[in-house]
């Protein structure tokens, strides 16, 4: 990772798997069929709408990485989604839930990480990943 890019060691690492949610760590690809895909986010969507767990993908690439965070609002139905990229750094908007249960699903169903599936692939050392974290090492950086 490089120097500018926020520091998320403090999520948990973990093989995949539903418990604890906040010790997740889903490649992508992954060999998770539909079904267990959409519950997984349903779980999650619940767990960061309550405000103790934030959701993130990572996918990195030739100029840095690109984060996706999403992150608890007040009233458990919106989230605030604060995308990184290393080339322009943070933005913010809110997105409500259909809106993230749609991104998110489409990201964790994906065949080829976003890193690999284009011409530079080979550059890259990591596929994509989605982990989910205690809200507090999210919202920090």
């Amino acid at each position: 990772m490089d120097s500018d890019t926020p520091d998320t060691t403090r999520c948990t690492e973990f093989p995949t798997g539903f418990e604890p949610l906040d010790e997740i760590d889903l490649a992508i690809p992954n060999d998770w069929d539909d079904a267990a895909i959409a519950a997984l986010v349903d779980r999650v969507l619940a767990a960061v709408a309550e405000g103790e767990l934030a959701a993130e993908y990572r996918s990195r690439n030739l100029w840095g990485s690109k984060l996706v965070r999403y992150l608890p609002e007040e009233d458990g139905w919106w989230f605030e989604k604060r995308l990184y990229d290393a080339r322009i750094g943070w933005q913010s908007v809110s997105k409500s839930r259909a809106e993230v249960r749609g991104d998110l699903t489409r990201w964790l169903s994906r065949e080829t990480s976003r890193a690999r599936d284009r011409d530079i692939g080979q550059f890259v050392d990591r596929d994509d990943a989605f982990v989910v974290c205690p809200v507090e090492a999210l919202r920090d950086n």
